[in-house]
């Protein structure tokens, strides 16, 4: 549409440079959507759950009270990926590039943020690291 539109004023200087403008955003967006992952890490006193380049959450260790294994496709609302609902509603936030294999996390004042992942071993990975950082946090598993 914006090379017929371009096409119309005779490709002139104004034209151009939006369609080179418009190009260069497209590109970006591309390149930006291609780098975007799910993380969970995990470091001496914190947890950050989230998806790169967007947003994350930062959640204190001393903060946490349950962690587990879940399947996020049995939540009808997260079809799909992306980042989903809130931290302090019933089914909590997603972070999301598909997958059945997510690492749900509820904190003492009941807040939850689940991460999915493509593949289950990343979910299992985090589920290990967090079990050998701390031995307060209570443990479940959907069969995820």
């Amino acid at each position: 549409m914006a090379v017929s539109a371009a096409a119309v004023k005779g490709f002139d200087g104004a034209s151009r440079l939006v369609l080179l403008v418009m190009a260069a955003v497209v590109g970006l967006l591309i390149g930006l959507v291609s780098r975007t992952a799910t993380i969970v890490e995990i470091d001496q006193d914190h947890v950050v759950l989230g998806m790169v380049p967007f947003r994350r959450t930062r959640l204190a260790i001393t903060e946490l009270s349950k962690v587990g294994l879940i399947n996020p496709d049995e939540e009808p609302s997260w079809a799909g990926f992306g980042i989903k609902g809130r931290e302090r509603t019933g089914s909590g936030r997603l972070y999301s590039m598909g997958g059945r294999s997510g690492v749900r996390i509820t904190t003492n004042d009941g807040r939850q943020v689940t991460v999915a992942f493509a593949e289950p071993e990343p979910a299992r990975t985090a589920l290990a690291a967090l079990r050998a950082r701390t031995s307060s946090l209570r443990w479940f598993s959907d069969g995820a």
